[in-house]
């Protein structure tokens, strides 16, 4: 379950994370405007015991005797019904609830991609699209799951022209067409552009002036460009270019003072803007939030780092959906996470 606007000691934070855990339930704090109810062995009914239409946080509190159990569940405009939620009164004490029904379900296939990391997944019309990577070697071949019929994964990998195998590339959409720049290859990095064509399955090599060969940059459509940010090309780079695509394609190089150099950060687009959080920099890891305005050709930074957020870290994954932006994983100075955080653009 996620919770907005959480609050800790009187402080708000922006960010909120998804633990997958309700906590104590003497002690729910939510947010959004909902419902909290039991379901009765009585009468075999859902019954509300906790309403909200405030924006404020909220206390709950339910007993139970020794030993026994009930369900709950949440149910909001917002989300729906979740759960429903298992409590349990364990060494008569500290009542704890937890989500049963997991939020995350498999998809299991008997054929499909080796095993890797590094690769690169785009979306087109409901078709998943997976490209190169490294499984213990380099590969290049390319792959697509629908996601809408679900009848498992399709090779389309062929001779001819094609780019070399290689990982840590970046990989992005625009019209018919997939991009991809950079990476490291068995000769080292690279800066070679491709794209390849969904209608009729052909790679197409472009040699143009522009940035210079690399990995673990960030590539990212907006406003009918592709916007590369950063990356290592021997030393951490700051630099911003938009690739103007279609028949004739070419670099264009943005000179305006933005973020520390860094790589294997996180990019996404919302509302006209380029957004740039994390990444690894000279000076280590970071957490600092900035954007790009394309309409002025500025960077703002929003957050410098907060220890209400999300640790400094590196190789997360975000995306954007309905004005928030959403982060899962990533490598901080401890260990690799399997966090959710939630952060509100609009509210910034």
């Amino acid at each position: 379950m996620f919770y907005r606007g959480l609050r800790r000691n009187n402080f708000y934070s922006p960010w909120v994370e998804n633990t997958g855990r309700l906590g104590r339930l003497g002690r729910l704090h939510f947010t959004y405007k909902g419902n909290l109810e039991l379901f009765s062995l009585v009468n075999n009914k859902w019954i509300k015991i906790w309403s909200d239409t405030r924006d404020t946080a909220s206390k709950v509190e339910a007993v139970l005797l020794p030993e026994a159990s009930a369900q709950l569940r949440f149910e909001s405009a917002t989300w729906g019904a979740v759960g429903p939620i298992t409590v349990e009164r364990r060494r008569f004490r500290n009542l704890k609830a937890a989500v049963s029904a997991s939020l995350w379900s498999q998809v299991h296939f008997t054929h499909g991609p080796s095993t890797r990391r590094w690769h690169t997944a785009v979306l087109d019309a409901g078709k998943m699209w997976i490209f190169a990577g490294d499984d213990g070697e380099l590969k290049n071949d390319l792959w697509y799951y629908d996601t809408v019929t679900m009848d498992g994964w399709v090779d389309v990998s062929e001779s001819g022209l094609w780019p070399s195998p290689r990982f840590s590339h970046m990989a992005a959409m625009q019209g018919r067409y997939m991009w991809v720049f950079g990476g490291v290859v068995q000769s080292g990095l690279s800066k070679e552009l491709w794209n390849y064509n969904m209608d009729n399955g052909n790679w197409s090599f472009w040699s143009l002036p522009g940035p210079t060969a690399r990995e673990s940059m960030t590539l990212v459509d907006l406003e009918n460009r592709l916007w590369m940010f950063g990356g290592y090309d021997g030393s951490i780079r700051n630099d911003l270019w938009y690739l103007t695509t279609g028949s004739d394609p070419f670099w264009t190089l943005i000179t305006s003072s933005g973020p520390s150099g860094r790589y294997s950060h996180d990019a996404f687009q919302s509302a006209g803007k380029l957004w740039i959080f994390g990444g690894l920099t000279q000076e280590g890891l970071k957490n600092d939030l900035w954007y790009f305005d394309i309409s002025s050709n500025t960077w703002s930074q929003i957050l410098e780092g907060n220890e209400n957020g999300p640790s400094a870290r590196e190789s997360a994954t975000a995306v954007v959906f309905k004005g928030s932006m959403w982060l899962f994983g990533g490598i901080d100075a401890k260990n690799q996470s399997d966090e959710v955080w939630k952060l509100d653009l609009l509210d910034l």
